[in-house]
């Protein structure tokens, strides 16, 4: 039998084949099988860890590659070709086999991973969560290195793809803050809540009753919020800008003052003043003071500051003097601006001297014309007086009431036309000559004769005086829309209310001081002035 030769070709070309060959004299079988790749071993062991883990792959067969699975797949050769460590965060599973040449793919190499990272740490709040009385800016903080913050303000759950916190957050309303924590190498944080109330400033109450059972009673304060306000609600546009108030009060006449400083017991007066003029302990703060320029309805005799005997003029005014008002007027004003230092001072004649006048009296009639300049320096020499004492008057009217004329009590007939010519000719310069910055209110008479300061202040001169302030009114005939009238007419002027009374013709006058007081604020008022 003849042997015969297999070319190496051959030998290897056959190798992962089962081939039968003939033999020397007789047939027969060989068998090639190949071998298996090695089963891939994987670095650090499966197991629980509490960091992040890099997991490395290995094989001991030359020229092995190695493919690997991290969904739970069994890998093929078609799987991720591994190039580097595998980083591992979370709880993971990794499968792998080696390919190589001459080789069977390897079995299967499986290590499961469980990464329990630490919590980042719980986001907190500067200032903290509660109840403010105005805007708060928040910070967010967090201790974990390298963490980021996320945050929400509608609710919901922040995640990573909420917004990123990077400035403090500006509160102006009732607000809840959720935050959260993420950081390299740790896990999510809990959830921070911080809910944050801006109840505005504590209101202090007092109350009065209609039945008079309390009267300016104390009540405990209340805080506005979101709840409390009910359906009674004050809507503030910052955007829109109405009058500014100077003040609230009442007047000087000379019965009051002699009641507070000679018939109140010596003792008793520091707490009267006190309650009238400040907001201490049951202080009402009256603001904003009128001051009759003689005598009035209310006063105890007739008088002005330069009376004469019938048929004597004083025209220089030599005679002027303000001993009257220094007995208990003067120095109840001087104890109320000691209280109040903001106290508004208006100064008003019910009627000049009688000797000014065509009937020499100064119940009724009318001003001379050979007078107008000492009425102007009537004014003058009031202002200057009232300097000397320590009291600088802020504003005066030319005549109280000056379409009412009585001979009942001091008063005098004043129409727009002489008003105008008075104001603009004689009493404008006579301020300006004395270096008095005093301003002057128009009209002082009820809200039904809205023409009588429009024509005054229709006047260019008069329109265009800055000592000219504007319109004063009281409240015995007309609606207060008449004060907005004139507003919106003379927009650069202003409007006060400077007086209305009480009396028996009223009859519930808690309504309707009150019902009025809201009218009169509402149609452009700086200020709310009751009699005596």
């Amino acid at each position: 039998m003849s042997m015969r030769a297999y070319p190496i070709a051959l030998v290897l070309a056959l190798a992962l084949t089962l081939v039968t060959v003939e033999g020397c004299g007789s047939g027969g079988t060989t068998m090639i099988s190949t071998p298996t790749a090695a089963t891939p071993a994987i670095s650090p062991a499966g197991g629980s860890y509490t960091a992040a883990q890099s997991v490395t792959l290995s094989d001991s067969t030359t020229g092995a590659s190695i493919y690997y699975t991290t969904d739970g797949t069994t890998p093929t050769s078609a799987s991720t070709l591994y190039a580097k460590a595998i980083a591992i965060a979370a709880t993971t599973t990794i499968k792998a086999i080696a390919v190589a040449s001459g080789y069977t793919s390897s079995a299967v190499a499986s290590s499961a991973y469980t990464i329990t990272l630490p919590a980042a740490a719980t986001p907190t709040f500067s200032p903290a969560p509660g109840t403010y009385s105005a805007m708060q800016s928040v910070a967010l903080a967090d201790s974990t290195p390298g963490s980021s913050i996320y945050y929400t303000l509608d609710g919901s759950t922040p995640t990573a793809a909420s917004t990123g916190y990077t400035a403090p957050i500006s509160v102006t309303a009732d607000e809840t803050i959720l935050a959260m924590a993420i950081a390299p190498g740790y896990s999510a944080s809990a959830i921070a809540t911080g809910k944050y109330v801006i109840a505005g400033p504590a209101v202090s109450v007092v109350l009065s009753t209609h039945d008079r059972t309390q009267l300016l009673a104390a009540q405990p304060a209340v805080q506005f919020t979101a709840s409390s306000s009910g359906t009674n609600k004050i809507i503030v546009d910052e955007t829109v800008q109405y009058q500014p108030i100077e003040g609230f009060g009442a007047s000087f006449t000379d019965s009051a003052a002699y009641l507070l400083k000679e018939v109140t017991p010596a003792s008793d007066l520091p707490g009267v003043m006190s309650d009238l003029f400040t907001r201490n302990g049951s202080g009402i703060g009256l603001s904003f003071m009128r001051i009759p320029m003689g005598a009035t309805d209310l006063a105890r005799s007739v008088y002005s500051f330069d009376d004469q005997p019938a048929g004597k003029t004083d025209p220089t005014l030599a005679d002027f003097s303000i001993a009257h008002d220094q007995t208990d007027i003067l120095p109840l004003i001087l104890q109320a601006k000691s209280l109040n230092p903001d106290l508004k001072l208006m100064a008003s004649p019910w009627s000049p001297p009688g000797w000014m006048k065509n009937n020499n009296s100064m119940l009724g009639g009318n001003l001379l014309t050979t007078a107008e300049t000492p009425f102007a320096n009537y004014f003058v020499k009031y202002l200057q007086g009232y300097k000397a004492a320590g009291v600088d008057i802020d504003y005066i009217s030319l005549q109280n009431e000056p379409l009412y004329i009585t001979t009942a009590y001091p008063s005098m007939g004043m129409d727009a036309p002489t008003q105008l010519t008075l104001l603009r000719d004689f009493v404008l310069p006579a301020l300006t000559a004395a270096n008095l910055p005093t301003k002057v209110f128009v009209y002082d008479h009820n809200w039904d004769a809205q023409s009588y300061p429009e024509t005054v202040l229709n006047d260019p001169t008069i329109l265009a005086s800055a000592q000219v302030a504007g319109t004063a009114w009281h409240g015995y005939a007309g609606t207060p829309g008449a004060q907005q009238t004139v507003q919106n007419n003379f927009p650069t002027k202003g409007t006060w209310e400077t007086e209305h009374s009480g009396g028996t013709f009223v009859s519930d006058q808690f309504t309707s001081d009150f019902v009025e007081i809201t009218q009169v604020m509402r149609n452009a008022a700086r200020s709310y002035v009751k009699w005596s």
